[in-house]
Parts: structure tokens; C-alpha cells; sequence
């Protein structure tokens, strides 16, 4: 179906031909750049619209006129896009992020060079924030690090890059963040002296355990333990003390009689996963 026939840039650049015109025959080119004898090659830059033209054609030109049988080159358009991605958050703090990336790389990659990954406001990335490092073509996925700020995220994203330029348009993966925090710990102490612990603590386990590998618990001097970090971004939590983990699906942990209480006031369990314990 003819809709409309793009005139040559001799009649402007915006003129068309009415699909139901009496004219049948019509030059739908436009004219791109003309470059100087000795020259054989030009640069397209990126992000250049291709519109509805599907060749390239080079005139050569005398002083009197432009030849009229041109040599012609047919446009490939690339395309290289990934799909299947998968994430799941192993990050169990609410409002944060972290875990493993996996994707299927495009049909056709002879092209990609790298893949970039961000998180965006949007499927279609914008407010992105790079995330993870630069992934060569050849690998598929990306181990995102915990703690990673939700701030205004719903999206990951991933860009494909050629030697070139970075694509403009992401593959697209709706966020979802996993929380599994514990619930209604106890611990009835029955070790008498005013300054040592004894007993059994038990907790209820997270409504959504999918991601929860093992349990932490520790005496602490508040609820939130101090939160520093070092030179090189690694974190530490300063205030509290170990007093023994256990694996997904024991909800207590018995404390020795005569256990030194050491000045702490607070009790904390936390969710750990394959990739981190909470925060």
C-alpha cells in the first residue's frame, strides 16, 4: 500500500507525493553531503534516522552536471537487543538491591562490543544509574553488589555497545525488592547473675524465605548498629557481637549458661543470603 512517495530534495526536503497523485513516477531520495575529489569515505553520525530510504547512492559530479545513473548501496540497519533477563533480589534489606544478572545475548552480536547495565526510573531508562561493571560481549551476566539504593528505581536495564556507540534503546526488567526480616524474637534469660545470658531465643521466620539461607543473631548495643566504611567502600557494623548463626529453617538458637552479657542491651537477628547478610 503506497501512502506516500518522498520527493528528491530538488523539490525540498518535506515535499511528498499524494498517494493517489496521477504521477507515477517520482525521486524519492534526499540529498546527504557532498565531499571533494580524492575523498572516499564519510562518517554517518549516530543516531541518524533512517526513515523509510533503504540505499546509499553515490553520484559523481563534473562542473556542468551530476551524473544520473548512481552507484547504490543497500542499508543494514543492525539491530542487536538482549533478552530473557532474570534478577532476583538477594539483597534482603528493604529498599535495597543487589544479586545476580543473567541474560540471553542478541541473535546477531557480531556487532556488540559490551553490554552496560543501569537502573532507571523507567523501562525506557531514564534517571539511569550505572550499576555492575562493563560485561564483554561473549558473557551473559553480572553479579550486581548488595546495598545498592532502590531511591527511585523500577527498572533494570541493559544497553547493548558497539565500537561506536551505546544503543538508545534498553532491554527492559521490572525491579522487585525482596525484604525478609524476622519477627517477634524471644529470649527468656535463665542465667541468673546480673551480668551473663542463658536461654533459648527463637524468632518467627520472614513471610518470604525464597532467597533467606541462614540466620544471624548477635547482642548489640542498639537496635542499629553503627555503619561505617572504609577507604575502599567496604562496610563494617561496629557495637555488636556474634553469638552463633543457623541455617534456614531452625528458628532458635540456645545460648550457654555464664555467657557474658559484655554491656549489650539488644538482642538482633539477621536474614542472610547466598550473596549477603542484611544491613
Amino acid at each position: 500500500l503506497l501512502v506516500g512517495r518522498r520527493l528528491s530534495s530538488d523539490s525540498g526536503e518535506n515535499s511528498f507525493i499524494p498517494a493517489d497523485a496521477e504521477s507515477s513516477v517520482a525521486w524519492c531520495r534526499r540529498k546527504y553531503r557532498t565531499i571533494e575529489e580524492n575523498t572516499f569515505n564519510l562518517t554517518v553520525p549516530t543516531e541518524y534516522l533512517k526513515e523509510d530510504f533503504s540505499h546509499i547512492i553515490i553520484y559523481t559530479e563534473s562542473s556542468l552536471v551530476e551524473q544520473s545513473t548512481p552507484v547504490e548501496h543497500l542499508i543494514f540497519d543492525a539491530v542487536a537487543t538482549v533478552f530473557g533477563i532474570h534478577f532476583i533480589d538477594d539483597d534482603l534489606d528493604p529498599m535495597e538491591f543487589g544479586g545476580n544478572v543473567s541474560w540471553s545475548e542478541p541473535t546477531v552480536a557480531d556487532r556488540v562490543q559490551d553490554y552496560l547495565l543501569y537502573f532507571a526510573e523507567n523501562a525506557t531508562g531514564d534517571g539511569r544509574s550505572r550499576v555492575g561493571g562493563v560485561v564483554p560481549v561473549g558473557t551473559n551476566e553480572e553479579m550486581l553488589p548488595h546495598d545498592l539504593p532502590e531511591n527511585d528505581f523500577t527498572h533494570l536495564t541493559i544497553y547493548t555497545r558497539s565500537f561506536l556507540v551505546e544503543q538508545t534503546t534498553p532491554e527492559p526488567f521490572g525491579l522487585t525488592d525482596v525484604i525478609a526480616m524476622v519477627s517477634d524474637i524471644t529470649f527468656p534469660d535463665m542465667d541468673l547473675d546480673y551480668t551473663d545470658l542463658g536461654g533459648l531465643i527463637s524468632w518467627t521466620p520472614p513471610n518470604d524465605t525464597s532467597e533467606v539461607t541462614e540466620y544471624f543473631i548477635y547482642l548489640a548495643d542498639s537496635p542499629l548498629p553503627k555503619l561505617s566504611f572504609d577507604e575502599a567502600g567496604n562496610y563494617t557494623l561496629s557495637g555488636r557481637s556474634l553469638l552463633g548463626n543457623t541455617r534456614l529453617g531452625t528458628n532458635e538458637l540456645f545460648i550457654p549458661a555464664e555467657t557474658p552479657r559484655s554491656g549489650f542491651t539488644y538482642l538482633l537477628v539477621y536474614s542472610g543470603s547466598m550473596l549477603a547478610e542484611q544491613t
